[in-house]
């Protein structure tokens, strides 16, 4: 039930449930059962999502020493937890230890899997982004061009993990310069979320900003205004109006309004963020 609600993008109500869920599992199970294990994974990811990185990486830590202990280093439980790690210490700024981690998830996943099942195109989607937080957009562009054919051959092209997907490597080739390219597949992604998880969805919303912003980086100011608009009032609604990620749209936004030449709407705008 957590995770439903974490679907629907309810982090809050998802992390209320999973914590209910992981003390019955600890008195049940004990701490160190693999049944805890994947409830503190579920956990963690949900304060992930409700930006508390510091948190999802505590919780996955003690995950990933139970998944060790019973079912050794290269299981995909293991696996999995590993790029979910390493996507929290990317988070929290330490681009070396994601990519160690999601490489080690990817090297599991080819052994257990395949070159071309969804689970290693998912871990070659978390490693392509961290060559990408290295800068290295070429090489992240390379990964997820890889793991997009793989979700489109085996989930189809209106799939969320193909529009995830989508996402990012609309993001390397707005990197590499290229705004028209990440424009088109920001667009598809944004089709996609709209239609599985609807139009005021965190997702939807993350796709939006990126959107927005290729349509800045394209000079069409007013486009990229109306759709960091509309990402506001989801980052509102969901996180608060004083969360990290409502302040970083407050940001864009502003210098959205900047560039249109209202100055003193940019002042206002860049304020709130700054204050958040």
């Amino acid at each position: 039930l957590g995770n439903a609600w974490g679907c629907l993008g309810d982090y809050e109500k998802q992390k209320d449930h999973l914590t209910r869920a992981l003390e019955i599992d600890e008195k049940h199970y004990g701490k160190d059962h693999p049944q805890t294990g994947v409830t503190l994974t579920n956990l963690g990811n949900a304060w992930g999502s409700l930006g508390d990185y510091e948190k999802q990486k505590d919780l996955l830590t003690r995950a990933l020493e139970i998944f060790e202990k019973h079912y050794g280093k290269d299981h995909p439980s293991t696996g999995t937890t590993l790029t979910n790690l390493g996507n929290a210490w990317g988070a929290l700024g330490d681009y070396e230890k994601k990519k160690d981690l999601s490489i080690r998830a990817l090297e599991i996943f080819e052994k257990h899997y395949g070159k071309d099942h969804p689970q290693t195109a998912s871990a070659m989607d978390s490693v392509g982004n961290a060559w990408g937080d290295f800068g290295d957009y070429q090489k992240k562009k390379d990964l997820l061009t890889q793991a997009l054919e793989i979700f489109e051959k085996h989930y189809g092209r209106d799939h969320p993990e193909t529009g995830a997907t989508l996402g990012n490597l609309g993001n390397a080739w707005g990197s590499l310069g290229d705004y028209e390219k990440k424009k088109d597949l920001l667009s598809r992604a944004l089709e996609i979320d709209e239609k599985h998880y609807g139009k005021d969805h965190p997702s939807t919303g993350a796709i939006l900003g990126d959107l927005g912003n290729a349509w800045g980086s394209l000079g069409d100011y007013e486009k990229q205004k109306d759709l960091l608009t509309r990402v506001l009032e989801i980052n509102e609604k969901h996180y608060g109006k004083d969360h990290p990620r409502t302040g970083i749209t407050l940001n864009n936004l502003g210098n959205a309004w900047g560039s249109l030449g209202d100055y003193v709407k940019q002042k206002d705008l860049l304020t709130r963020a700054l204050e958040i």
